[in-house]
């Protein structure tokens, strides 16, 4: 509006120093309402005459008309025009001057648009010099009532103290909601890593959008997952040592108690020994010292054995053979006099395997020697051997007195013995099974048993052909 204003000042002004049209003839100007009334001329109105060339320079361009027609004009909307002398030149010296500062600016070759305060109106006032051949032969001031845009700046600094509160209030409550909700993800990683233990690391946070909030709750989850991948590592890491810990006290106390039986037995045997004693009594001294000192090495050689295979260092050393000859010649060895009927069943083709060939000997050895530790003279023990494109198989069935099913699991555990106070009689360590399961495993295979009350025991020994294997046979 102010812009608005100051063109229209502008405009007036040189309408003035042209000798134009004044406000209020012809046509209104927009906004300015309708004409004001023409004003009644007084008859003691002086003008300045036409032939005063000296106190009136503008008679050249300005008609007396139009300086009679601007007296009808608003006090506020008539321009007044001054010499150089500074008295206006329409209505003499009774003709107020609006800023006289502008006015002295204007004789000195300034413009100047100000706002002054006149007759308890607010006015925007336009004063520039007149100039009539390059010389300034005078000024003009124009102006123009502020009352519009004083009400309009007030009814907006009304609506402004109105809705400040108001838009400051929806302000903070949309910022808060903005706020809660993009920091949404921040609140759930905090909550996450406060409840965050060792126990528990299975937490996740739900991820939506792809902002910054969004990786922030990815690349958190990624440090989760990676810290439950490492303390479950750690927990079976710990795990597997304390079994290992209770395993070796386990052994510990088993080989205690197993080297302890022979060891008694040298020692009453020496110790029953005198001077005085006869050849038949050193005899049998001597020869219940060797069998608990056989036993002993027995038992010894068994649990390097089963160091080497808990080591790791239980390599077979593999080879072509023919598993019929292998099981034959470890039975060959077997020196029983008294043992129940052994059935070897194999077929008449080669039975070709890669694998160590003793232990596979081994392992016939501690299943055969079990069979008929548990089986009576009037027995049976049967070993067969069959074969397929992919797989050898090996079984060994007794019909002794079988295995219960709550014992049956724990047969192949070490120093486990489901009779134990017989098999201490018959000179059973307790290791034999254990060492057969390590030796199956340590050449790729596999065992498993199956046993009845009454009935008998079998034990399924299978070893998987390799290709050169497959390809030979």
């Amino acid at each position: 509006m102010l812009a608005e204003i100051d063109k229209e000042l502008r405009n007036r002004a040189d309408r003035a120093l042209s000798g134009g049209p004044p406000e209020g003839r012809g046509r209104p100007e927009q906004g300015d309402g309708p004409p004001p009334r023409p004003r009644e001329l007084d008859p003691n109105d002086h003008l300045p005459q036409i032939e005063d060339r000296q106190s009136f320079p503008f008679n050249n361009r300005t008609r007396p008309g139009y300086l009679r027609d601007s007296l009808a004009l608003a006090d506020f909307r008539r321009p007044r025009l001054f010499g150089l002398n500074g008295n206006s030149l329409l209505l003499g010296e009774r003709e107020t001057i609006f800023d006289p500062n502008a006015v002295r600016l204007a004789l000195s070759g300034h413009r100047t648009m100000s706002t002054i305060k006149y007759s308890g109106q607010r006015l925007r006032v336009w004063t520039r010099p007149a100039v009539d051949d390059g010389k300034i032969i005078g000024a003009v001031q124009v102006a123009r009532e502020l009352d519009i845009v004083d009400l309009m700046e007030a009814a907006q600094l009304r609506t402004f103290m109105i809705f400040l509160p108001v838009g400051l209030l929806a302000s903070a409550v949309a910022a808060g909601f903005l706020v809660k909700r993009t920091l949404r993800p921040v609140a759930q990683v905090t909550q996450a890593a406060s409840s965050l233990s060792a126990s528990d690391l299975s937490q996740r946070l739900h991820v939506t959008g792809e902002d910054e909030m969004a990786k922030l709750a990815v690349t958190f989850n990624q440090m989760l997952e990676r810290l439950q991948f490492s303390f479950e590592d750690k927990e079976a890491a710990y795990a597997e040592l304390e079994r290992a810990y209770n395993l070796q006290r386990q052994f510990t106390a088993d080989v205690s108690h197993e080297l302890r039986t022979p060891l008694a037995r040298v020692i009453l045997a020496t110790s029953s020994v005198s001077p005085q004693s006869t050849e038949t009594e050193l005899r049998s001294a001597l020869q219940t010292a060797d069998k608990a000192a056989h036993g002993m090495s027995k038992l010894v050689k068994q649990l390097l054995m089963l160091a080497r295979a808990d080591s790791g260092q239980l390599s077979p050393m593999t080879a072509n053979l023919d598993v019929r000859a292998t099981i034959a010649d470890a039975l060959s060895e077997m020196a029983l006099s008294e043992r129940p009927e052994i059935v070897l069943k194999v077929p008449e083709h080669p039975v070709l395997l890669n694998a160590d060939p003793d232990h596979i000997a081994r392992i016939t050895f501690n299943l055969v020697e079990n069979a008929v530790r548990h089986s009576n003279e009037e027995g049976k023990i049967l070993i067969e051997v069959s074969d397929s494109p992919h797989e050898v198989k090996i079984l060994v069935a007794d019909t002794g007195e079988g295995i219960s099913a709550e014992n049956l699991n724990k047969i192949f555990d070490r120093f486990y013995r489901a009779d134990a106070a017989r098999s201490r009689e018959t000179g059973g360590t307790g290791l034999g099974l254990a060492i057969v399961k390590s030796l199956v495993e340590a050449n790729n295979g596999s065992i498993r048993v199956e046993s009845e009350l009454g009935t008998g025991t079998r034990f399924f020994v299978f070893f998987s052909k390799g290709r050169n294997q497959i390809a030979s046979s």
